[in-house]
């Protein structure tokens, strides 16, 4: 896992395409494609909600495994470490 980044519980993230984590989401309340079948999810920051489901997969060493995802309190499903980056602060700045 050299260089990779891990995610803490309650940390705030956005994700990018293809990388949903579907054999996790196959049994779920949620849908097969899960954060990816919320409209606009390109724009939608999310919640990292436990910790990650550490797996191995021979086709791309860079993933070391897959993190549940909440939205607005609800959890909508896993996605590859590959497919999460930290979501970027936003900072206003309030002028007289």
């Amino acid at each position: 896992m050299k260089n990779q980044i891990i995610f803490k519980k309650g940390q705030k993230v956005v994700i990018t395409y293809g990388n949903n984590a579907s054999d996790f989401n196959r049994t779920k309340k949620w849908s097969l494609l899960g954060p990816y079948c919320l409209p606009y999810w390109e724009d939608t920051v999310f919640t990292i909600e436990g910790t990650v489901k550490l797996i191995t997969l021979k086709f791309s060493p860079r993933v070391y495994g897959a993190y549940l995802l909440k939205y607005r309190g609800v959890r909508v499903g896993y996605v590859y470490n590959t497919g999460i980056l930290p979501a970027p602060q936003v900072s206003y700045q309030i002028k007289n």
